[in-house]
């Protein structure tokens, strides 16, 4: 049988492996060696990008593997999408887009309504511009009707459910916490804003302090301190990035509970008592659910 050497000057992927479509004569199945050659000048690893809109860049990724390309897109972070993909010799071009963009838009186009609103209807009743106060009163009714009315239900629908659930979203959240720094190895900034207004939403359905989630933090730097020893450079790392966000979270809170004064907040040793509360019913619930022998 033949031997059929193959020759490349860059990483082969198993895309670009895939890509190849060649066809091999005779038909039994003869003996493939790749073999890669001498790193050449123009075969160094180069990433570039360039601006095409607003919110659309063009990033063009030359010697890279599959593995590389999707290390640069996963670094670009929430917000950002690919729109398109164009694979060439040794390059490879991504489109990607911010779609955030598309939101903040639509939200300044509200912002603008309701400043028209109030500037010509509350501030100007005058008789020049009595024209423009039907305009501004039924752009006023109809943003009232389509979207704030429904928004006040959902809103209020999910806040009655939320607070029912509370120590189930409570357990939900510290679960994904967890999960998050001692078996998720890369980074998801999805994950990682779900939990944290996660967090934020059980502080609000709980009534708590700042001082609970500051307890938190200290507990989360304690156990970075104690993996740190233990040489888990990872897991300490992570641990101290959700301590940080705990600190963050409690610094906010308190300047909101300073601004708005809210004498409706539970203590923290209220806070942690209620939660003990259902812990113990829940470990009763499961001894009960358990069958004797």
């Amino acid at each position: 049988m033949p031997e059929i050497n193959l020759y490349y000057e860059k990483t082969l992927s198993k895309q670009n492996l895939e890509d190849l479509n060649f066809k091999l004569i005779p038909i039994w199945e003869p003996k493939i060696i790749l073999t890669k050659v001498d790193i050449l000048p123009n075969s160094k690893t180069k990433i570039t990008y360039q601006k095409i809109k607003n919110n659309q860049y063009l990033i063009s990724n030359k010697n890279t593997n599959r593995d590389q390309d999707q290390y640069v897109l996963n670094s670009l972070g929430f917000g950002w999408k690919t729109v398109s993909k164009k694979d060439f010799a040794n390059t490879s071009q991504f489109l990607v887009e911010f779609w955030l963009t598309k939101i903040f838009f639509i939200f300044w186009i509200l912002t603008f309504l309701l400043i028209f609103y109030y500037f010509f209807y509350k501030f100007f009743p005058l008789k020049i511009i009595s024209f423009i106060r039907p305009i501004s009163n039924f752009l006023f009714l109809t943003f009232n009707f389509l979207l704030y009315k429904p928004l006040l239900f959902i809103w209020q629908f999910l806040k009655s459910f939320f607070i029912k659930n509370r120590f189930i979203f409570l357990l939900i959240t510290f679960i994904g916490i967890i999960y998050d720094i001692f078996f998720l190895k890369k980074y998801f900034d999805l994950i990682f804003l779900f939990l944290i207004l996660l967090w934020i939403s059980v502080l609000i359905a709980y009534r708590a302090e700042s001082k609970v989630s500051f307890v938190f933090a200290l507990v989360f730097l304690i156990i970075c301190a104690f993996l740190s020893i233990i040489k888990k450079g990872t897991f300490a790392e992570k641990t101290a990035i959700w301590a940080y966000m705990f600190l963050v979270v409690g610094t906010i809170k308190s300047i909101v509970e300073l601004k708005v004064n809210q004498k409706d907040h539970k203590e923290y040793p209220l806070f942690f008592k209620e939660i003990s509360n259902h812990v113990f019913k829940f470990i009763l619930l499961v001894l009960k659910s358990h069958p004797r022998k």
